[in-house]
């Protein structure tokens, strides 16, 4: 958490470093890695030789693109990969006319060249390490020839399996984390100097102390003062999330079901889904109770963090509405919010942030849309 102007008050709290509001990644994080796999396939599979028999010799040139979706969450120290990634590598191939005495020469008196495209069309965290992964070859359209034909084969079933083992080794370091573990490490080791220098420091004067515990609570993440005045005050949040190619009972299913939550936040989840049947989040970060539970139609519930005041609730209502052809409106209203913490921290930025982040963006993920706008 952050006090306003201070950076985002997120459920997945961001890593700040040595500044230690996260320390040893106990809170959620989420990373976007897509960059980095970008770099890594465009240097791993450019000029990559698939095959080279006698008088044929076939290579990739450059990847055309690597689009979709990859982050990297940490929870407690440990890294979850989230990826759907779709790939097209340029190929290129020739056939030496005559003697097979230097397949460098590639004059075009003298080849036959085809080229296409190897396309991937869809990496993801759920094909099980190890599995294959769907890979098609396609021939370039001005390839028409015969010749052609048979270098796209050759290539098709002779030429992958440098490709298919060139990604599988990509998806090992993707699957542990990516370059998010490197970071990780060094953070981790900065905050263990930190530590280190608070300890030895425990023999100084009383100021001396009052200093060190500043230091250690600047680490932790902890502190904030507690203005009563500013906690009797109330906040709310209004939401609404447009989800395309997902029928409401499914959309519904997925915000209620605890083992379904359980999956995609990757912390315990409980529920007793029914009118005053008691549900907790997170580990029990977040707890309450169902006043109102409409299959399909309507949730209504008593809600709250554990580090609001106690016996502080807010109330949730989560509306969902059918739009016919798999489109679905979720709108989720949140009054009675309080201002602040029990801390002195600024509670609303984190409420909203967390619904979108932790579930409506993930659910997106889930359900095949793209994450940006909600439509509206």
């Amino acid at each position: 958490m952050a006090k306003e102007g201070e950076g985002d008050d997120r459920w997945i709290v961001n890593d700040l470093g040595v500044t230690g509001r996260n320390v040893g990644r106990w809170h959620w994080t989420d990373e976007d890695v897509l960059p980095w796999c970008k770099d890594q396939l465009k240097s791993l599979l450019k000029k990559v030789e698939c095959y080279s028999e006698g008088n044929m010799k076939i290579t990739t040139t450059t990847v055309s693109h690597v689009k979709g979706e990859a982050s990297v969450m940490n929870r407690k120290r440990k890294l979850i990969s989230i990826f759907e990634l779709d790939v097209e590598i340029g190929w290129s191939g020739y056939i030496l006319l005559g003697e097979a005495s230097d397949l460098s020469d590639t004059d075009s008196e003298k080849c036959i060249v085809a080229k296409g495209k190897i396309k991937i069309p869809y990496l993801s965290q759920e094909i099980d390490q190890g599995e294959s992964f769907e890979i098609n070859v396609d021939l370039d359209t001005s390839c028409k020839k015969n010749e052609h034909k048979v270098i796209k084969e050759t290539l098709r079933t002779k030429g992958l399996e440098t490709i298919k083992t060139i990604v599988n080794k990509f998806l090992l370091t993707l699957r542990d984390g990516a370059n998010i573990r490197e970071k990780y490490q060094l953070w981790e080791q900065q905050e263990q100097e930190i530590v280190k220098k608070v300890n030895s420091s425990n023999n100084l004067s009383e100021s001396g102390s009052t200093s060190n515990r500043n230091v250690t609570e600047s680490i932790v993440g902890i502190g904030g003062a507690h203005v009563k005045e500013d906690q009797k005050k109330k906040v709310e949040i209004h939401i609404t999330e447009r989800f395309v190619g997902a029928p409401l009972p499914k959309i519904f299913e997925m915000l209620t079901e605890p083992n379904i939550i359980s999956h995609y936040t990757q912390s315990r989840a409980e529920s007793d889904k029914r009118a005053g049947g008691k549900f907790s989040l997170f580990g029990g970060k977040v707890r309450g109770e169902f006043i109102e539970f409409i299959p399909n139609e309507k949730i209504v519930q008593k809600w709250r963090f554990e580090d609001w005041p106690e016996n502080d609730y807010s109330t949730v209502t989560i509306s969902f509405e059918n739009r016919g052809g798999g489109e679905t409106i979720v709108k989720l209203d949140q009054v009675g919010i309080p201002y602040k913490d029990s801390n002195g921290y600024f509670v609303k930025e984190k409420v909203q942030s967390g619904w979108e982040t932790n579930f409506f963006q993930r659910l997106k993920v889930l359900t095949g849309q793209v994450i940006g706008s909600s439509g509206f």
